[in-house]
């Protein structure tokens, strides 16, 4: 099975650098529901990675701008199970079946929530 979870978009993960850092996007919904506020701060307590934030009301149109230049965040919280497919029938998703336990993802989480985060197969 392929989870994509989250949609990683990237591979130029900032880690292997000076910086321990990633990038992320999402709606602006996302950030006003104080959801990031609340998690992010956690996220970087427990690995000591930095994230570097981005919120858009047209995450849509950011994504695909920022897939064709070459820069895309490593992470995107993508909006819509729809927005996922498209970027994985152009192959610009990482698979993270092999990053993330799947045995913990299917004791966590109901199977219809990992069918709507799942692409490709």
């Amino acid at each position: 099975m392929r989870l994509v979870l989250a949609a990683l978009l990237s591979v130029s993960f900032s880690l292997y650098g000076a910086e321990r850092y990633i990038t992320v996007a999402s709606t602006t919904s996302t950030e006003q529901s104080g959801l990031f506020k609340y998690l992010l701060p956690i996220f970087e307590q427990q690995t000591g990675i930095q994230v570097q934030y981005t919120g858009t009301r047209d995450l849509n149109s950011i994504l695909t701008t920022r897939v064709q230049a070459g820069n895309p965040p490593e992470v995107a919280a993508l909006p819509n199970p729809g927005a996922m497919a498209q970027f994985a029938q152009s192959g610009k998703l990482v698979d993270l079946s092999s990053i993330v336990d799947q045995n913990t993802m299917k004791q966590q989480y109901a199977p219809d929530w990992l069918t709507l985060g799942t692409a490709g197969g």
